[in-house]
């Protein structure tokens, strides 16, 4: 749990705290370890840095490219087998890396981009699994905006030039979230 101000948390974070429902609190409490992992990763590592190689972000649309494939294929799955009036289409984000791939020339179906190891089929099995993946990707969108800015500034990427994937909703996050 975020410590008050009392105890050495900052008052604008017990603000915010108390503005989110207690669901959404604890998804984010839960998650927090593996997400400051995640930003540890040697492929995102620096990547809001001027000089993040363009390689290393190569690398990082393309793991996404494999790891959104499966994900989405999940979430599809999920809402098919659960019944759930909810849509992911508009939420999509496995097109927005194709996108990008394509403007920087990169074919992730290609034999040296594939996965060196198959990945594991992730089965969702129940809401509550469903509601916490969307969650994290959907938090992901965030970190996104941020990342989004780093790459124009430092890269000159944009939304139309190979960086609409981390651009994301855009402007429109704050109805998504």
């Amino acid at each position: 749990m975020n410590a008050g101000p009392s105890q050495g948390g900052s008052l604008m974070q017990a603000v915010e705290n108390s503005a989110i429902s207690p669901a959404r609190r604890l998804l984010r409490e839960e998650t927090h370890a593996e997400h400051v992992r995640l930003n540890q990763h040697p492929l995102l590592r620096g990547i809001t840095k001027p000089d993040y190689p363009m390689s290393m972000y190569r690398l990082v649309l393309v793991a996404y490219y494999h790891f959104y494939g499966a994900i989405e294929n999940a979430i599809d799955r999920s809402l098919s087998a659960q019944s759930v009036a909810f849509s992911y289409e508009s939420r999509r984000k496995l097109q927005w890396i194709r996108d990008d791939l394509a403007i920087l020339g990169i074919d992730p179906e290609d034999a040296a981009l594939l996965p060196r190891t198959v990945l594991a089929t992730l089965n969702i099995m129940n809401i509550g699994q469903l509601v916490g993946l969307l969650y994290t990707i959907e938090g992901s969108s965030l970190g996104g905006q941020v990342i989004s800015r780093h790459l124009e500034m430092h890269h000159g990427l944009t939304p139309a030039n190979g960086a609409r994937f981390f651009y994301g909703y855009g402007e429109r996050i704050p109805e998504f979230w």
